[in-house]
């Protein structure tokens, strides 16, 4: 074993895998799992079990990209999660209504046509869904997709809005302002929290913000901070799968503006 500290859960192999390391040597750190957590970490545990069995399962055929080497994989994959799916019915008591479709089909949209502007439907969806999907996050590096573009999308589909950054600049804003403004137009809730760190927040995109509808502003004046660097982008639909876009570290401060607009 890797000399270093880790969070894994104490399987029969990491029990051999212990068992042979020199105690007087090297210490050992263990834990008990606490009954707080034990759903958590043992679903994750099962997560990487199953991901890695069905990985295995439906990459059988991955030499072959025809339709029929895709469903047959498909298939497999459906099988076997049916599988465990219906042994916890069986013990369990699951509900039976949680096995597969053999339609192998995720849900993309539940739209109400009579209260669509939108002619084609299927074309809207695809300008408003992320590239990256709303179930999986993602990390935008520069390359590729394009942190804002998804951000858009984001904004077009979502009921509410949570921005928290460490500074806004204009030109930034700009490249979102007409998605917030038609998001907030239609009734959709904006909340902003953000800084003076380093002086970098442009007042004029402030106040570009502060004129939208529905829009609650905060932003903390302590320029005696040196380590103030907060930004979580969270959209929030009816549906409850979207992880936040970005989280990172956040801060703290005891004074604050408030600006609020509204209807």
């Amino acid at each position: 074993m890797k000399i270093g500290i880790y969070e894994q859960i104490i399987n029969q192999l990491f029990e051999k895998k212990i068992a042979s390391i020199d105690q007087n040597r090297f210490y050992i750190g263990e834990r008990v799992i606490k009954r707080q957590e034990v759903a958590k970490l043992l679903a994750m545990y099962l997560t990487s079990i199953f991901e890695h069995v069905l990985t295995d399962i439906t990459d059988a055929d991955a030499d072959e990209e025809d339709d029929n080497s895709n469903n047959r994989s498909v298939r497999r994959g459906i099988d076997v999660a049916n599988s465990i799916i219906r042994k916890l019915v069986n013990e369990f008591h699951l509900e039976s209504g949680n096995l597969l479709s053999a339609q192998a089909k995720i849900l993309t949209a539940v739209i109400d046509k009579t209260q669509s502007d939108y002619p084609d439907l299927a074309k809207r969806l695809e300008e408003i869904m992320p590239m990256k999907g709303l179930v999986n996050g993602a990390l935008f590096t520069g390359k590729g997709i394009k942190l804002y573009t998804e951000l858009q999308k984001e904004i077009a589909s979502a009921d509410e809005i949570r921005l928290m950054v460490s500074f806004i600049k204009k030109r930034g804003l700009a490249l979102l302002l007409p998605q917030l403004k038609a998001f907030t137009d239609r009734g959709g809730q904006l909340k902003v929290i953000t800084t003076t760190y380093m002086k970098a927040t442009d007042f004029e995109a402030i106040k570009q913000l502060a004129r939208l509808k529905h829009t609650d502003i905060k932003i903390t004046y302590d320029e005696t901070s040196e380590d103030c660097t907060p930004r979580l982008i969270s959209s929030c639909a009816t549906q409850d799968l979207t992880p936040p876009t970005l989280v990172r570290r956040t801060c703290r401060s005891k004074h604050s503006i408030r600006a609020r607009n509204g209807t």
